[in-house]
């Protein structure tokens, strides 16, 4: 996935290839083929990107987040007098 969000490589149907598979992805079906990738404005491409790359980062840190303040709740003393 570094291919496409980078575009490291200088092969464009590779970093098409990647890039559509990004975006099929992102809508649970093939709906777009490589080869019409180059017919996509780039805000939808940077859509997908952060739809199926930028958004599970950040679903999984804030998941982080939400244990670690469910851990302070269980094992602070007085928390659960507060909040009922």
């Amino acid at each position: 996935m570094a291919v496409a969000q980078e575009r490291v490589t200088d092969y464009q149907r590779l970093n098409d290839f990647v890039l559509a598979r990004l975006i099929n992805k992102a809508h649970g079906a093939t709906v777009i083929s490589a080869m019409e990738v180059a017919q996509l404005d780039e805000p939808w491409i940077e859509f997908f990107k952060a739809v199926t790359i930028e958004l599970p980062a950040l679903q999984a840190r804030q998941k982080h987040i939400d244990g670690l303040f469910k851990k302070f709740e269980q094992e602070h003393p007085t928390y659960g007098k507060y909040t009922q």
